[in-house]
């Protein structure tokens, strides 16, 4: 009946000796399944980033999800909720306040070693609305190893003056699955 899943996820970059990107995250979701393709579920994010309008963002949601397509090549899940945000803008602001959370979880089996991944999610309320959109290309080598080529695009709709308001990312990583 239980489903629980974690991320956690760091990204440090410099040029020259000069530090540009520094983000630290993790993720978990718990959800309870009501049937086979649908479930309640309840999920905490925190990031910390220096080099964003947000030092530090945590939200915590409780929602309904639910298995929109599942077939043998293609998979798509929805997740809807409400839940609360607390941020620390960068100038030591903070912003807090409730949310609502919406997430597209789509998954594509190209080959049978191959797929195409795009997460979407969105966390709405008053003062802000954070967009982040994940799109993968994985090449699996064997049952633990994979390739995975990824581009990451992230929003905030609401920044202080001379912030960039969207960051974006283009990776090539080494995955292992530990399932």
């Amino acid at each position: 009946k239980w489903r629980h899943r974690a991320a956690a996820s760091a990204l440090s970059a410099d040029d020259s000796g000069t530090t540009t990107a520094e983000r630290y995250g993790f993720e978990w979701q718990s959800d309870y399944k009501l049937d086979d393709k649908s479930w309640l579920l309840g999920a905490f994010r925190y990031e910390s980033d220096e080099f964003s309008a947000y030092d530090n963002q945590q939200t915590l949601t409780f929602g309904y999800g639910r298995n929109l397509i599942d077939n043998n090549t293609s998979k798509l899940i929805g997740e809807i909720g409400v839940g609360y945000r607390d941020a620390e803008l960068l100038n030591g602001m903070t912003e807090s306040g409730a949310i609502v959370r919406g997430l597209l979880d789509y998954t594509r089996q190209v080959t049978d070693n191959s797929e195409l991944t795009n997460r979407f999610l969105v966390e709405s309320g008053s003062d802000n609305t954070f967009i982040q959109n994940l799109l993968g290309f994985s090449v699996s080598m064997n049952d633990k190893m994979a390739m995975k080529f990824g581009f990451e695009y992230r929003h905030n709709t609401d920044v202080p003056f001379g912030v960039d308001d969207t960051d974006t990312i283009t990776s090539a990583n080494l995955v292992y699955n530990f399932q």
